[in-house]
């Protein structure tokens, strides 16, 4: 899936001209994103052509895109941290195991009266025992960390979906990443476009 381009022809930069002339408000959002467009650093700026910045303003104008790209970011925080919880849960349990193996180990030296001999064999299971937990526990947290990635790329892949559908430039479902920090470029413009004209998911 590619973002549509508007052709890029004097045509095109002609007919741009004239819809802004009967459009103060897109000629407002230009305006602002050319503004911002002077402040970036490569690749993002150059990738912002005429035709890109138009499709933008465009995009903006009704102020959907300003409450979507709000309700995508409160869905990526309320993810993230349920994610958080569910790494903290498996860290936790891993913790408590640990620390009730080395009770054990207390309770089977207090057990021995002395007797070395018993020590010895004592001291060895536990070495086991705990090198079978640390294995165990590295699995699992790898295994967790691996599913939490796999729901962030989820996750993406639903953001960008969405605003392609919203027809906002650059979006497309991609996991290339030089494409993705295109798109996070973006939506750091877009956010100073709102911030600037005072326009936010909040206030429509």
């Amino acid at each position: 899936m590619a973002s549509k381009e508007i052709p890029d022809s004097e045509s095109s930069h002609s007919n741009i001209s004239v819809m802004t002339e009967n459009s103060p408000k897109l000629d407002q959002y230009l305006k602002t994103l050319n503004s911002i467009k002077g402040e970036l650093s490569e690749p993002i700026s150059s990738h912002l052509t005429e035709e890109r910045l138009y499709q933008l303003a465009t995009s903006l104008l009704d102020g959907t895109v300003f409450e979507i790209i709000k309700e995508l970011e409160e869905i990526q925080s309320l993810t993230e941290e349920q994610l958080l919880q569910q790494r903290m849960k498996v860290a936790t349990s891993h913790k408590k195991k640990q620390t009730e193996l080395n009770q054990q180990l207390k309770e089977g030296l207090r057990k021995l009266d002395g007797r070395q001999h018993h020590e010895i064999i004592v001291r060895r299971n536990y070495d086991e025992a705990k090198q079978k937990l640390e294995k165990m526990s590295q699995d699992e947290m790898t295994a967790k960390d691996k599913e939490i990635i796999r729901e962030l790329d989820k996750l993406l892949e639903e953001q960008q979906s969405v605003l392609e559908q919203a027809a906002v430039p650059t979006f497309c479902v991609t996991n290339q990443k030089e494409s993705i920090k295109l798109q996070m470029g973006v939506l750091e413009v877009i956010q100073r476009v709102g911030a600037e004209l005072g326009v936010s998911g909040d206030s429509m």
